[in-house]
Order: C-alpha cells, then structure tokens, then sequence
C-alpha cells in the first residue's frame, strides 16, 4: 500500500499540473513529479485530490504505512520518499475545499455500506483472507480473530 498511496498523492499534483478540475491548482508549473499520472479517474485518486484535509490524511496514513514496512522488514520502502516528497511540496497545491471528504469505497457493491470501516472489514474477511498474515510478533486485529470467515495464519 505505499506504492499506491504514493501513487495517489502523486496524481494530484500532476492532475493541478495537466488536467484541468474543479478540485485542485498548482502555484508552481515548473515542478517534476515522482510519478507520472495513472488512474486518474479511479474513484480513490478523485478523492484524493478533493480537498486539502483528505490530502493530508493520506500523507499521514502514508507515513505510517512506511513506518510499518520498516518495522517488518527493517528497511524503506522506495514510495517513502515519493510521500515525503509530497509532503515536503504540499503547500505548492491550491485546494477549493479544506475538510476531508467521506472516504471512498473502491470495492464491490455487495460489501458497501455507510461505515467505510465495517464494507472494507467484510472485504478482506470474504476476499482478501487468502493472502493475509501476521508474523514477527504481530497478532491479527480483534475483528479477524473468531471470524467464522477466516483462518488465520499466525507465524
């Protein structure tokens, strides 16, 4: 998840840049962005550019997912500098709207609901299971533990 959080906050730049949108402007037209534009009208990188307070919290979430890389595999994660890129330019960004927006659920329709928290939780219970994983000392979250969904692989 750090390529693709760089990758969103990456967009909005070179959207403010590129593409011209009701959400987001640029001061300086002369900056090279990590990445290059991708997805953009993903529903994810539509809400991402939407407001400074979304903005910033992907930023933040960003940061702590790298946090994690690095705890579980005692190195950086190349996207980290990307994030902190963005963070170090975030003030070049012009945005209409200051509050963070409601998060977007970029998932199939049968696992939405009106708590992004509770459709991403019974997404990864019945979709995503098979690849999950704790190890080095990390325990699954109280909602995965006793889920008659899942089968927790513990190393």
């Amino acid at each position: 998840m750090p390529l693709e959080t760089a990758q969103l906050l990456s967009n909005v730049f070179s959207t403010a840049l590129k593409v011209q949108n009701p959400f987001v402007s640029i001061i300086n037209q002369n900056i090279e962005v990590p990445y290059r534009l991708t997805h953009n009208n993903h529903p994810c990188s539509l809400w991402a550019r939407q407001s400074e307070g979304t903005f910033r919290w992907l930023i933040k979430y960003g940061k702590e997912l790298c946090t994690e890389y690095t705890w579980r595999y005692k190195r950086k994660h190349k996207s980290e500098e990307v994030i902190n890129w963005c963070d170090s330019n975030k003030d070049l960004l012009i945005f209409q709207s200051t509050d963070i927006q409601a998060f977007v659920q970029a998932l199939p329709d049968r696992y939405k609901c009106s708590s992004p928290i509770t459709a991403y939780r019974k997404y990864y219970l019945h979709e995503k299971m098979r690849f999950a994983k704790w190890e080095k000392g990390r325990e699954a979250p109280d909602w995965i533990i006793g889920n008659h969904c899942t089968t927790v692989i513990s190393q």
